[in-house]
């Protein structure tokens, strides 16, 4: 699968899992999902998009940012214990070609231009087949 067709996959994955998320805990959806990083914007937006990878010799990995942008306005916290739950369960790794899968998030970040930001890094690996080593 390719870096490209793993980043819809995940970004489609989460679409479908959030949005009720957020509604069934009174929060906005988010506004728009996308398969880069967020734009200069004051809108909910949910990006999908690579991280650094490793150069394993006996593991296919692939790693993958998701960041949720927030108007100042909004509460982090409460949009953290929102997703994070369903993030388990719907970033499965079978929808990347993959066995395994690390999910890590970080507190979310204010920023100065009335923003803050939520990051999840997503890994996926796998063993190498043979033929791959």
């Amino acid at each position: 699968m390719t870096q490209s067709a793993m980043i819809t996959a995940i970004k489609n994955a989460s679409e479908t899992a959030i949005d009720p998320a957020l509604v069934s805990a009174g929060l906005d959806a988010i506004d728009e999902y996308l398969e880069t990083p967020p734009t200069d914007d004051a809108r909910i937006l949910f990006c999908v998009y690579l991280a650094e990878g490793d150069n394993s010799t006996s593991r296919a990995s692939e790693a993958f940012i998701l960041q949720l942008q927030l108007p100042k306005s909004e509460r982090p916290d409460l949009y953290l214990s929102a997703i994070w739950p369903v993030l388990l369960i719907a970033l499965k790794p079978i929808i990347v070609g993959m066995t395994d899968r690390e999910i890590s998030h970080m507190t979310w970040y204010p920023s100065e231009v009335g923003m803050s930001f939520i990051y999840f890094e997503v890994r996926f690996s796998r063993d190498l087949d043979d033929g791959e080593k």
